[in-house]
């Protein structure tokens, strides 16, 4: 599977700084790309971060020189705008790809909340950024705490372009619950006041029998699912069960579109509206 894409609709504050996190959640529905449905956001805290203690603003050649630091390449184009008295933009594109849609990642800094909203990661064409999602995030994160800011995203919507032939576009956050237990975004520190209820409601769903949930799955999907991820579907076959074959027959990274459009139904069509998960 490739990386991640993501673009924000509903403001869903996650932080990572060594002081807690902060949750602000306002509607805008006049923001563009994939959106994770009508759930509403929560409070994020991940793992304290080192996070320097700036004696003033930094300038834009300042954030430029510490963006180029911590990325540490040429090949990566690094644009640094705005007014470090109202909102700063940071956005970096990779060179090394031709193709005009070849965003990294789209920042908002707010200088005076010490604040960085990650507004884009790989969006709108994820492939054109050679750079993979969660190195992206790391270095994010890193770079955040160097410039003395928590870091936050608005609503996770990012999404997952499988690698069969057409191309699938998945909900990458439900996807990763099936699989794991926990989105992209928990796996890497960040996590709601709501989190453990969330992972523990999720547990169940997950170790609860496909034909025994809220609502029943047509049986024709039942049977596409059983021949793509080539598994019986009895009465006792769990969501983990059906995930562990997933994973199996994904590892390779060659797969059918059938495969693919099986994932895409189980993910966005049936488990996406079993589970909590409010980011």
């Amino acid at each position: 599977m490739s990386s991640v894409k993501s673009h924000n609709s509903k403001q869903i504050i996650l932080t990572k700084s060594n002081t807690g996190s902060k949750r602000k959640s306002s509607k805008n529905n006049s923001s563009k790309g994939s959106k994770k449905g009508s759930k509403k956001g929560s409070k994020m805290k991940s793992p304290k971060s080192k996070i320097k203690s700036p004696s003033s603003k930094n300038n834009n050649h300042e954030i430029l020189e510490i963006v180029q630091s911590i990325f540490n390449n040429t090949k990566y184009d690094v644009i640094v705008s705005g007014n470090a008295n109202k909102k700063i933009k940071i956005r970096m594109n990779d060179n090394t790809n031709e193709n005009h849609n070849n965003e990294c990642f789209k920042l908002i800094m707010n200088e005076t909340e010490k604040t960085i909203n990650i507004a884009n990661l790989k969006y709108p064409r994820q492939e054109n950024c050679l750079l993979s999602g969660p190195i992206l995030l790391n270095k994010l994160i890193k770079l955040a705490g160097q410039l003395g800011c928590s870091i936050f995203i608005e609503t996770d919507t990012s999404s997952l372009t499988l690698s069969n032939p057409k191309q699938t576009i998945v909900d990458l956050a439900v996807l990763k619950i099936l699989l794991n237990g926990e989105s992209f975004y928990n796996k890497y520190g960040f996590q709601s006041n709501e989190y453990l209820q969330e992972y523990k409601y999720n547990k169940k769903i997950r170790e609860s029998p496909v034909r025994n949930i809220d609502f029943e799955i047509a049986e024709d999907d039942i049977s596409m699912m059983e021949q793509a991820f080539d598994i019986t579907i009895n009465d006792s076959t769990t969501f983990v069960d059906v995930a562990n074959s997933i994973k199996t027959i994904i590892q390779p990274r060659q797969y059918s579109d059938e495969v693919a459009f099986a994932i895409k139904m189980l993910v966005n069509d049936y488990f996406k509206y079993l589970i909590n998960y409010k980011t």
